[in-house]
């Protein structure tokens, strides 16, 4: 868990409308700007935020009391195909026209576009959500994004190009916590192969002493791409990338190791040794990151934050592995001594705990006499394009309903089950939630569940009609309780839990709702389940 100190204040749930490009402060050193808008009074304003936080801000993302929201985000999903990345033409903000997406009256800016077409339909992606997608995966790269040469702070430096087996020593620059086989790969693309290193190299030299930000993008060809986005007409502005694939690796084998990586060999625990007894308390932990200070103090082995994910996949599957360092030490492990640290680290997970301990951190870069403790971020999940299972029929009768009710607010977002359960997984993958939240003017929202169901028979999806208007902060701790109950139950909505809410909302499960498993969907099924989609959430009237 963890929220952002200049955004607690607000008495207001926010939404991330656009990120106006990069500034240089004298003594914090590298922001990003974000443009806010109020959900309620609609009131614009601009925070100026450590670039440390570029890994989790993508436009239309919503924040309550500054933390950020996993199940509400503006727009919708959807699919496309890029022939070749490097080939967009490079078009200003001011083009993206009100009826697309609305700057609140005030014109779109200078900020840097790639626009493609694609058969009839136009595709806008902002420069630098592309920028964040393709290599700013944790904070430490963030940081180093806009200091030339940065990047060969964060290991052995190695010629670009393609290697037989490719051995990557990380620095003490770089956090041990967020070395996964993941973000290894991805480093590997941005820092070694010749086409990721060059646009890296280009995102500083096109973009300093600019208003705007820009680079060279990639040749990535077939790029394949899920997004959230917005339409109107044949046009979509690309918000955020939730996956994509195109990348080619820069070897066949992928070794990696850091100073840090040591395998320790302890004597075996004295059996007759007492361990405590803890008090049974639930905790977990919350940062309160990126307030005003100017560093943070060294710790490689700083904490990492699970934050929304985004799947890269790359043309073949390079094997990954890790070297370590063999010592052997005498003694017992501090865990077995005090039978305190493997129960701390437990219970600091929990999704259900009762007790929230709150600690500032920073995602600032290293400093001298810094007194803040520094934390990551971990965004990368298993590198696939398999995560949406079976919600993609879905996803296209919702896209139907917003064309046939315009007025209709709608918004989908996916989400991960929390880990623990055999339910928790599916195949290979994390099990997701679509959550599609549907609003209108003087009308309480309606939110609509359905997990992938890949493996599962008579999971039903769950209606959320509201009795009145709900903040999303609220919903998004109703949808959170809902989804961590039925994880417990191993696949079984939780009665009780829907009766919690009561006061506030009524819980309808809608049995088998576009179970069709076909990769090809007749548009006349989508339609007709899009009506009655329409009203079952009792839209039908909305024009």
């Amino acid at each position: 868990m963890f929220l952002i100190k200049p955004l607690e204040a607000e008495t207001e749930d926010l939404e991330l409308v656009w990120l106006a490009g990069l500034q240089l402060h004298p003594e914090i050193g590298w922001q990003v700007r974000m443009v806010t808008k109020g959900i309620v009074t609609g009131t614009m304003k601009v925070w100026p935020l450590n670039i440390g936080l570029l890994p989790i801000l993508a436009p239309g993302r919503r924040f309550s009391q500054g933390r950020l929201l996993e199940t509400s985000a503006r727009g919708e999903i959807e699919k496309a195909t890029i022939p070749n990345l490097a080939e967009g033409e490079e078009v200003g903000s001011d083009i993206i026209p009100a009826e697309l997406y609305s700057f609140g009256g005030r014109q779109g800016g200078v900020q840097r576009l790639f626009q493609y077409e694609i058969g009839r339909t136009e595709y806008l992606i902002p420069a630098i959500e592309l920028i964040r997608f393709l290599f700013v995966h944790n904070k430490t790269l963030a940081n180093a994004l806009m200091h030339p040469g940065g990047l060969m702070t964060l290991f052995s430096p190695e010629e670009p190009g393609i290697y037989e087996d490719l051995h990557l020593r990380f620095t003490r620059e770089v956090p041990v916590s967020c070395l996964n086989r993941a973000f290894v790969r991805e480093f590997a693309w941005l820092a070694v192969h010749p086409d990721g290193r060059k646009a890296w190299d280009s995102v500083y030299k096109q973009s300093r002493d600019q208003r705007y930000v820009s680079f060279s993008p990639p040749p990535l060809r077939n790029f394949r791409l899920t997004f959230r986005g917005v339409q109107w007409n044949n046009r979509w502005l690309v918000l955020e990338i939730l996956q994509a694939s195109g990348k080619a690796a820069p070897c066949r084998k992928l070794l990696y190791s850091h100073s840090s990586l040591r395998r320790v060999h302890y004597a075996k625990p004295d059996p007759t040794r007492a361990e405590p007894e803890g008090n049974g308390e639930k905790c977990q932990r919350e940062y309160a990151i990126d307030g005003p200070v100017t560093g943070s103090r060294t710790d490689i082995r700083q904490r990492s934050l699970r934050v929304p994910p985004k799947d890269s996949g790359f043309d073949v599957e390079v094997p990954v592995e890790k070297v370590i360092w063999r010592e052997l030490r005498q003694g017992v492990p501090d865990g077995a001594r005090s039978g305190r640290s493997r129960a701390k680290a437990v219970g600091e997970d929990r999704a259900d705990s009762t007790l929230v301990k709150r600690f500032d951190a920073s995602l600032a870069e290293e400093a001298l006499g810094a007194s803040l403790p520094p934390i990551e971020f971990r965004v990368l999940e298993r590198a696939s394009m398999g995560h949406l299972g079976e919600l993609e029929p879905l996803m296209k009768a919702i896209r139907l309903i917003a064309k046939l009710r315009p007025k209709l607010e709608v918004s989908m977002s996916l989400c991960y089950l929390k880990p623990g359960r055999s339910f928790s997984v599916a195949g290979r993958h994390r099990r997701v939630c679509l959550v599609a939240i549907f609003a209108a003017p003087r009308r309480a929202p309606v939110v609509l569940l359905d997990v992938d169901h890949s493996g599962v028979n008579g999971l039903a999806s769950l209606l959320i009609r509201y009795r009145r208007p709900r903040r999303f902060g609220d919903i998004e701790r109703d949808v959170r309780g809902l989804l961590d109950a039925l994880v417990e139950r191993n696949g079984r909505w939780n009665g009780e839990k829907e009766k919690t809410l009561e006061a506030v909302a009524e819980c309808e499960r809608l049995p088998k709702v576009l179970r069709c498993r076909s990769p090809k969907v007749r548009v006349e099924y989508l339609t007709a389940w899009a009506m009655r989609l329409l009203e079952r959430i009792d839209f039908s009237a909305q024009r």
